[in-house]
């Protein structure tokens, strides 16, 4: 297990967010599954003291088309959610410039993925192992 400490700045609610790999090393020598949790300890109606589980992200595991990869997310999927969150920020009483970086940032991301894959499809590898 590898924790993440880059989302952190000493002072904002992503110090309290426990960001973990949970998996191996797999393809292409990434991570596919985090684990997101809030380790304070909480209490809850029934007495349990313990982590508050936010959610586990699964992303996609080897090629789409082969009997043994582990479907999951993308990171264009997932960079769409977030424009969208903080689009919808801008669009309401939370706008500020640095939400319009944000935005900006995670645009060109989500543009670059596309890039990538419309070359890859280009050179008839998009949804293979193929580099």
């Amino acid at each position: 297990m590898k924790t993440l400490t880059s989302h952190r700045d000493g002072f904002s609610l992503n110090d309290s967010i426990l960001v973990e790999a949970t998996d191996e090393l797999g393809p292409g020598g990434a991570h596919h599954e985090y684990r997101l949790s809030i380790p304070h300890a909480i209490e809850q109606a029934n007495g349990y003291v313990g982590k508050a589980y936010v959610t586990t992200i699964q992303f996609q595991k080897g090629p789409r088309n082969e009997p043994d990869s582990v479907p999951g997310l993308t990171e264009g999927a997932l960079l769409a959610v977030l424009i969208d969150r903080v689009a919808s920020f801008q669009a309401g009483e939370y706008a500020c410039v640095e939400n319009d970086h944000v935005l900006f940032g995670l645009r060109q991301a989500l543009d670059w993925t596309k890039r990538r894959a419309k070359a890859r499809a280009a050179r008839g590898v998009l949804g293979t192992a193929k580099v």
